[in-house]
């Protein structure tokens, strides 16, 4: 009879708490004392009862180191290899036999991690493949945050991953959400950091600016960790699996980042070559990028003006309407 989880943990917890015998156990769980016994083995505890001898224990240190070695190999494959070298037990009792001595992988723990409310986010880089504009093959990134508590995911397409398609995604996703959260945590992204070796990290001076300016605290997801962002790095793996059908919902459902909803889409034409679309599309990148060389310190002044403060991403006493 195989051992299910559920039987198992019945089996360990009469066994441990209980302070059953085998065959209280088997009797009152209707399986057989072999099948207690086993479970029990494969929990770690030593073979219960009067130890007779056997036919395979000659075979023993053979069978163990190539179980060492090998520890999928097959019982049939064992079986033939020891028959070869003088074993005369038949081949159904050594299958059985060789279930007690086959090593057991170690279970790996795992921590669930639970974050305040506006305590946590993580912030990342989804690629999406290319877009062929005219000659030119440009690749379609998105930026993605997501709250740790709420699992509140905020999303913007951008044509490159620059620093400054970075930052404004960050405070995009602040004005959509209403505020921030106190820690925002990054992965190996290039945007973020400059270098990483274990635990010490040394992320972009860009970001360190930034993160003073809004009074979050970056930091990095541990690498050998990586269940680390909890919540937010699931919420980030399930974007980058469904790119078809976030896609169509973009497309679907697109928004100006203006929030206009009527007025510019009449200002191009259906019929624009690809040419016409490939220079209107690199004049506006290049003008956005002389804009923010040369205001920069208005439009950061224009930031903080309008940046929201940390008693307002506390929002009220009772903390009600906080996305977060």
């Amino acid at each position: 009879m195989p051992v299910t989880p559920e039987l198992r943990a019945q089996i360990l917890r009469y066994y441990h708490v209980e302070q059953w015998r085998v065959g209280t156990i088997a009797r009152q769980l209707k399986v057989h004392h072999g099948t207690v016994e086993r479970a029990l083995r494969q929990a770690g505890l030593p073979r219960i009862g009067a130890v007779r001898a056997s036919r395979i224990d000659a075979y023993l240190p053979f069978i163990l180191e190539t179980l060492k070695k090998f520890p999928e190999l097959r019982a049939s494959r064992l079986y033939a290899m020891v028959k070869v070298r003088g074993y005369q037990g038949g081949p159904d009792h050594f299958r059985h036999l060789i279930s007690y001595h086959r090593p057991r992988p170690l279970p790996e723990a795992y921590l669930r991690l639970v974050t305040l409310i506006g305590e946590q986010g993580q912030v990342d880089w989804g690629h999406f493949g290319y877009l062929q504009i005219g000659q030119a093959k440009r690749p379609l990134m998105a930026f993605v945050a997501v709250l740790s508590w709420s699992r509140r995911i905020f999303l913007r397409f951008s044509l490159d991953a620059r620093m400054e398609s970075f930052l404004r995604g960050h405070v995009q996703a602040f004005q959509a959400w209403g505020g921030l959260p106190r820690v925002l945590l990054y992965d190996n992204l290039k945007s973020a950091v400059l270098e990483r070796q274990g635990d010490a990290i040394r992320f972009s001076p860009a970001l360190l600016a930034f993160a003073a300016h809004y009074h979050f605290e970056p930091r990095p997801v541990a690498v050998v960790l990586s269940a680390q962002g909890g919540a937010g790095a699931g919420c980030l793996f399930d974007i980058k699996t469904q790119k078809g059908q976030i896609m169509k919902h973009v497309m679907k459902h697109l928004q100006l980042p203006s929030g206009l909803q009527s007025g510019l889409p009449m200002a191009i034409d259906d019929d624009w070559s690809t040419e016409q679309v490939v220079a209107v599309a690199e004049l506006l990148e290049d003008l956005l990028h002389v804009i923010h060389s040369r205001y920069q310190v208005k439009l950061y002044d224009y930031w903080k003006a309008t940046r929201i403060t940390q008693f307002e991403v506390d929002g009220s006493e009772d903390g009600e309407g906080q996305p977060f």
